[in-house]
């Protein structure tokens, strides 16, 4: 009888603490959903990391309460938006990029409608002028040019003039997140300005790191637009066939110095190759910035992640941008001492 009691007790003391045990195991917090709450910061709370960007921006700003929420469900349809155009540019649709401006105009008038970024003045329209119809001192100058370029008619000036107006918008976006991650030089001592990226902590500038790159490739994108727009405002016979505008300078040199016609030949031959090697250099920089990315991503969120092929592509990026420099170089003393002796004659 003795036993049967004891047996008792003891599985009853077992049952207690294995339940004692479940029990504090459920009062844990759970970290992935801590990163989801919107009154914390989070590094990727949203599939975007534009949208992402913006989201950290408004907790910088202080918002909170019912004005996140609003803001997170706007950003939560946006994400959507994204992600569904991701999956169209896979399939090969949006070639023209019409798609992925409309969601850039759109994610703008999010920033304005929650006051991230300020709105239009409603006593102040605004109002193009020749001079200075944008922010943007590089904007205006291929305005300028747009509207001096005899190869323009009246309806390509009014698309032009749209291109610029959406670059104008993804500029601001940028600027507002850059102000977002490192603060303005006048925010005090609250911002990395002020602060010093010495003050932070290990996980913190792990994490300052990670939007550091996001802000790296953006900006890379934003100056590809704006070199595609750069070239159009060219007349054809100027570009010589060429996208990119350091070849399109080259080239206009070299028309202005003394080449024989069988050389300029040859020379444009050699810059098109040279044209298609820059071209591959950007995607190689861009790759090696995007793998770095995925890794500071991958460790921030815990997961094991492997250095090897970043740090592979870093040194490929870094290699070949020594052999673009040494080439360009060539290039440019070739030109220049055929316009040098062009100015002896």
């Amino acid at each position: 009888m003795s036993k049967m009691v004891t047996f008792r007790w003891t599985l009853l003391i077992v049952v207690f603490i294995y339940m004692s045990h479940v029990g504090c195991q459920a009062q844990k917090p759970d970290k992935k959903r801590e990163g989801r709450n919107p009154g914390k910061m989070s590094s990727f709370q949203f599939r975007s990391v534009r949208v992402n960007q913006v989201w950290e921006k408004a907790q910088r700003m202080g918002k909170k309460g019912k004005e996140l929420e609003m803001l997170k469900a706007d950003l939560l349809k946006h994400d959507e938006r994204v992600s569904h155009l991701k999956k169209i540019e896979r399939d090969g649709g949006d070639t023209t990029g019409e798609q992925s401006e409309k969601l850039h105009k759109k994610l703008t008038e999010i920033m304005k409608k929650h006051n991230i970024i300020p709105g239009e003045n409603p006593n102040k329209p605004y109002v193009p002028t020749k001079d200075r119809p944008f922010t943007d001192k590089r904007l205006n100058d291929l305005w300028r040019k747009t509207l001096d370029a005899e190869h323009f008619d009246e309806k390509e000036v009014n698309i032009m003039k749209q291109q610029l107006k959406i670059h104008q918008e993804k500029v601001d976006q940028y600027q507002a997140l850059v102000d977002g991650l490192y603060g303005k030089k006048d925010d005090g001592p609250n911002s990395v300005h002020g602060s010093k990226k010495d003050n932070l902590s290990d996980d913190e500038k792990k994490l300052f790191k990670a939007k550091e790159l996001d802000l790296k490739l953006h900006h890379k994108k934003l100056n590809k637009d704006f070199q595609l727009l750069a070239v159009k405002t060219m007349p054809e016979e100027e570009r010589g066939g060429f996208k990119e505008p350091r070849i399109i300078n080259f080239w206009k040199e070299a028309k202005q110095s003394n080449f024989t016609e069988e050389e300029l030949s040859s020379l444009k031959e050699e810059l098109l190759h040279f044209e298609a090697k820059l071209f591959k250099y950007d995607k190689i920089q861009e790759e090696a910035m995007k793998a770095e990315h995925d890794y500071q991503k991958k460790k921030l969120s815990g997961v094991k992640a492997d250095p090897k092929k970043h740090n592979t592509l870093k040194e490929k990026a870094k290699e070949f941008g020594t052999t673009i420099k040494k080439y360009f170089n060539e290039v440019k003393d070739k030109i220049s001492s055929r316009k040098l002796n062009h100015s002896e004659l």
